[in-house]
């Protein structure tokens, strides 16, 4: 006798089918009643997205011919069935908003396709409909402002571009609008300062880029809200046919052969292994389509037949890509998983109007916020592959999460990790208090469960040809670095715009003291709670300063040199108590030889030390316990060193003439850290180390190149180094680079990176 799988309580059975591969639900679905109904539900999902276990899907939209003579569209998605690649129909079961409109624009948000504007009857529509990709149901959105068709749409920044595709007499005032989805508006976008027509645009780097006919190219940054001239992406002027951007490479067609275009030196290089493709393409293929699904490349393309010429088949390829290191240097190398026809021998009037690849990263929160469709969804078996049910049976509502006391949940969601924490919140509105709270970091601090999060501020200029800070985490998103804006600070108000400060992290906090406003010193404190995003006041300093030093040491905050000569003397340094919020004077070493407060300091050993510029090899040692300065005879050769650095445990590192080394502080010698001949080889000879910085255990290495082409760009760079710590402190160290790639490309030579830091959160 077999045991019953339907025993185990409802939430454990959908936790153990959210862990499976959405490929097999067709077959699991068949088990039972109860297997297809959870199948069926969002709360799969739900699980699904809460735990990270999301799939790329990618759905393809045809314009078919119909037995009518008429024309309709049609959603498939593109599967394996017995090793080959298919297009499988898509049912929707709420078909009374699904649309037939040629000529609209599809972009791919989280889970959900939004398909905009289009024409009815040659008459452009301002109407949009959003297709939920996991309970293949049609919805409607706010209409736009102006009626659109053959418009171009974008998604950035949890916001919907459209651009075009109005009439000239309105180009002018509605060339473009903006979708927010948190406030579900429209919103108009301006058109950039130029008069030619636009013919394409791209996302990259977190922001907005359009092309026009003359070869200019705009870029709009959301946070500035403003079109800027960019003099970067030399060469796209030739690509006028499909192209999609993966990670930091754009890949296009050119002379009937696919390349990868590397933003950060302005080169194409030619995609290597696809002989299979060429192969299979005729003279008489077009390439009609390049997409990004999951990170690797899907090209369609369509062939016409010589006889019946009123036929064509439609092919695909799905290319893993691969960069790799020669002699000759870096080439892109493809590796062909599938090419096949998926519609074979159609009329030439069917044709492919959208191809979107989505991820299911979005949570149940989604319907709340449309209360008339919470019930029916509830209601409804969604499952796209399942076999349509007949009846349609309600659905017993979830546990929730107000049944459960405060103190447990807290419990609970302090031993997640904080990189949940974004998707969690939006589970409801509860949910969000608890983790927006101060009793969550207060449990996590408590269990000991911290995340070492990286942050940089950017020295950024804006179009009032000012600069501003801008502050970002250095994150992982889909494998890879990348600079994500932290939410902006609550009370604005304390955030400050100060060139030449000088930040330091205590605990799950940023300090950022001094600098100058104008060409005056200040003495003012703000501080950065990581955990809220939120500035606050701190006492002031006694003496104003600009490019000093500081450190954090025994809960205290050192901050030394930055003011005049004059008040060099007296006021050489001072230590805040954070216990008192008191300032109090440090007094300077003991010597006659110059302390070079801008470059030479490091805590090591519970000590603050600093080293004289002469080559006496003085080395001074603050003991905050003893509460003096003390000769110290050790550290040889640390006094040369004037380059950033970091220390990792009881190891130094910095780098020297291009090789990062490491301290020995048994025998005084710097030794040459191995196995980051990747970092070595992406390095320029115009690249300049900008930050060495202690992540969490592991070296992250920040440093710029500039291009030889475009003299006033640069881009930034950044290593992620992690150390086996069976080599310590042996004579013997040997690095892995876990991840080397440009996380800045083409950036402005005003750009400046004015900070770096790791916060424990």
């Amino acid at each position: 006798m077999t045991n019953n799988p339907i025993a185990p309580p409802h939430d454990v059975i959908v936790n153990i089918l959210a862990r499976i591969s959405k490929s097999h639900y067709r077959s699991l679905c068949l088990v039972s009643k109860n297997f297809n109904s959870l199948l069926s539900s969002p709360d799969i999902y739900f699980v699904r997205s809460l735990i990270g276990n999301t799939e790329a899907r990618f759905y393809v939209r045809l314009w078919v011919r119909t037995p009518s003579s008429g024309h309709r569209h049609r959603w498939f998605t593109l599967g394996y069935r017995q090793g080959q690649l298919t297009l499988v129909l898509v049912r929707a079961l709420s078909s009374s908003y699904s649309p037939d409109r040629l000529n609209s624009t599809t972009v791919a948000v989280h889970s959900e396709i939004y398909q905009i504007g289009g024409s009815n009857e040659n008459k452009p529509t301002r109407a949009v409909r959003v297709l939920d990709c996991r309970s293949h149901t049609w919805r409607s959105a706010p209409d736009m402002k102006v009626a659109r068709k053959h418009a171009m749409s974008y998604f950035l920044d949890e916001k919907i571009y459209v651009i075009g595709g109005c009439k000239k007499t309105k180009e002018k005032m509605s060339w473009g609008e903006v979708f927010d989805l948190k406030t579900q508006t429209w919103k108009p976008l301006p058109k950039p300062p130029s008069n030619d027509n636009y013919v394409d645009g791209a996302v990259f780097g977190g922001r907005l880029y359009v092309f026009t006919i003359n070869n200019e190219k705009y870029a709009y940054d959301p946070t500035e809200e403003s079109w800027v001239q960019e003099a970067g992406f030399e060469g796209l002027e030739g690509i006028t046919g499909p192209w999609c951007i993966m990670g930091s490479l754009i890949f296009a067609e050119y002379h009937r052969m696919y390349v990868g275009y590397d933003a950060s030196n302005g080169k194409w290089l030619m995609v290597h292994g696809l002989d299979e493709v060429h192969t299979k393409r005729t003279k008489n293929s077009r390439t009609i389509q390049l997409v990004n699904h999951g990170g690797k490349l899907v090209i369609i393309w369509d062939v016409w037949h010589m006889c019946p010429r009123e036929h064509k088949s439609i092919w695909c390829a799905v290319i893993s890509l691969e960069e790799r290191l020669t002699q000759s240097g870096n080439i892109l190398l493809g590796k062909v998983e599938r090419c096949n026809v998926v519609l074979d021998l159609v009329h030439k009037s069917y044709k492919l109007s959208s191809c979107q690849s989505y991820i299911n990263i979005k949570t149940l929160v989604e319907y709340e916020s449309h209360s008339s469709e919470t019930e029916a969804l509830a209601e409804m078996t969604t499952n796209p592959i399942a076999r349509p049910r007949k009846k349609i049976k309600k659905m017993k509502k979830p546990p929730s999460f107000s049944s459960i006391p405060d103190d447990v949940i807290v419990n609970i969601l302090a031993r997640i990790s904080k990189s949940h924490y974004r998707s969690l919140s939006l589970v409801s509105k509860h949910l969000n208090s608890l983790l927006s709270s101060p009793d969550i970091y207060f449990a996590r601090s408590l269990i000991g469960n911290t995340d070492a999060r990286l942050y940089i501020c950017l020295w950024l200029p804006t179009p009032s040809s000012s600069h501003r800070d801008r502050w970002f985490n250095l994150s992982y998103r889909l494998g890879h670095l990348t600079l994500v804006p932290a939410r902006r600070a609550l009370s604005s108000s304390y955030s400050p715009d100060r060139l030449n400060s000088t930040t330091v992290a205590v605990h799950s906090e940023i300090y950022q003291m001094g600098g100058s406003n104008g060409d005056k010193r200040t003495r003012a404190v703000r501080v950065l709670d990581c955990r809220s995003h939120t500035w606050r006041r701190a006492p002031d300093m006694k003496v104003a300063r600009k490019h000093a030093r500081s450190y954090f040491l025994d809960e205290k905050v050192y901050v030394i040199g930055g003011c005049t000569q004059r008040e060099e003397t007296m006021t050489w340094g001072e230590v805040f108590d954070l216990k008192t919020q008191t300032w109090k004077p440090l007094p300077k070493p003991p010597s006659d030889d110059y302390i070079n407060s801008y470059h030479n300091g490091v805590v090591f050993g519970g000590r603050l030390y600093f080293f004289t510029t002469k080559n006496n090899k003085k080395n001074y040692a603050y003991d905050p316990k003893e509460g003096r300065w003390v000769q110290e005879a050790g550290f040889v050769g640390l006094e040369g060193m004037t380059g950033p650095w970091c220390v990792i445990g009881s190891v130094i590192f910095a780098e020297h003439g291009g090789i990062f080394k490491w301290y020995d502080p048994r025998n005084g010698k710097w030794l040459e850290v191995h196995g980051l001949n990747e970092v070595h080889t992406k390095r320029a000879k115009s690249s300049r180390t900008i930050q060495l910085v202690n992540h969490g255990g592991k070296l992250v290495i920040i440093w710029d190149a500039w291009h030889m082409r475009q003299r006033e760009h640069k881009s930034v760079w950044c290593a992620v180094i992690s150390f086996e710590k069976c080599l310590f402190p042996s004579s013997y160290m040997r690095g892995r680079v876990e991840e080397c790639r440009v996380f800045l490309g083409l950036a402005h030579k005003s750009y400046k990176l004015s900070s770096c830091l790791s916060v424990l959160v």
